[in-house]
């Protein structure tokens, strides 16, 4: 959204980072909305029709922490030199 778009959305602006746990009313939702200009069934459009026609309710729980963004393929170098020092442990 524009610069006005944003300015009109109530505070606190949350963002989400694609970490969800939803239960069975998403499937209705999926089926009731249309894809998105990139053609794809956006989830954060399912769950806010599942808000807003099938009266469900989410919680959300905030956390306050970096994000490293993998958007695209010219994301992949400054995440790789970000964790480059990271022990993964599996």
């Amino acid at each position: 959204p524009g610069p006005s778009a944003l300015a009109s959305i109530p505070k606190p602006i949350y963002v989400s980072m694609n970490c969800w746990r939803l239960n069975s009313t998403i499937f209705a939702a999926c089926r009731s909305i249309s894809p998105s200009a990139r053609g794809e069934l956006e989830l954060p459009d399912a769950v806010q029709y599942a808000i807003d026609h099938l009266g469900q309710r989410f919680r959300v729980v905030q956390v306050r922490a970096p994000v490293l963004d993998m958007s695209s393929r010219e994301d992949i170098k400054a995440v790789a030199a970000a964790l480059a020092d990271v022990e993964v442990s599996l």
